[in-house]
């Protein structure tokens, strides 16, 4: 949410961050399956990936 707060407020819009898709359960159950790798995790780590690298992209960009 940083990038877009920073590319709104670069074109003079003020704007408001909400977060609004949360990829989170409220569930918080532990069972011995919780131990094993799953692919949700996996497709978790790319999401917060692609935001990292869309963040420094952006701050290159705007040097």
């Amino acid at each position: 949410m940083p990038r877009s707060v920073r590319f709104f407020t670069r074109q003079g819009l003020d704007v408001t961050p909400y977060p609004c898709d949360y990829h989170t359960s409220a569930a918080t159950n532990w069972s011995g399956y919780s131990i094993v790798p799953q692919s949700f995790y996996l497709f978790n780590s790319c999401l917060a990936i692609k935001e990292y690298v869309g963040i420094g992209a952006a701050s290159l960009r705007m040097q």
